[in-house]
């Protein structure tokens, strides 16, 4: 839920968590225990071996900050409820995905972002 207005192109939040290996991620997606929630809180970017587990509300990097790009929810591609873009970020090595508003988005209105984006996937490799 957008606390504030944001302009069409501005950064509204950035993702985080533990950052974990392929391997790691892999065992997360194929638990077979259903109360195993970890999978809908990852964020994979396979072309550059970096994998995210944001399932835990304080990351490492920020241990007394909540993390709030894990909280964006799903919309379709083209859905007007679709609101936030995904942009890879990697400044001094240090790599990490930022939400960028795709429109503006008034105050109160829910955060929603397309998992499958295709701006992602060229950029991911997916």
């Amino acid at each position: 839920m957008a606390t504030r207005k944001f302009a069409s192109g501005e950064i509204i939040v950035d993702y985080h968590g533990k950052k974990i290996t392929k391997v790691e991620a892999q065992a997360i997606r194929n638990t077979n225990d259903s109360n195993d929630r970890r999978s809908d809180y990852m964020f994979e970017f396979p072309n550059h071996q970096l994998f995210y587990d944001g399932s835990t509300e304080m990351c490492e990097c920020h241990p007394h900050t909540r993390t709030m790009g894990r909280l964006i929810n799903y919309a379709a591609k083209g859905e007007k409820s679709c609101n936030v873009t995904a942009r890879y970020f990697n400044q001094k090595n240090v790599q990490t995905i930022i939400f960028v508003a795709s429109r503006d988005i008034p105050v109160f209105e829910e955060l929603m972002y397309d998992y499958s984006d295709s701006t992602c996937a060229e950029i991911f490799g997916n």
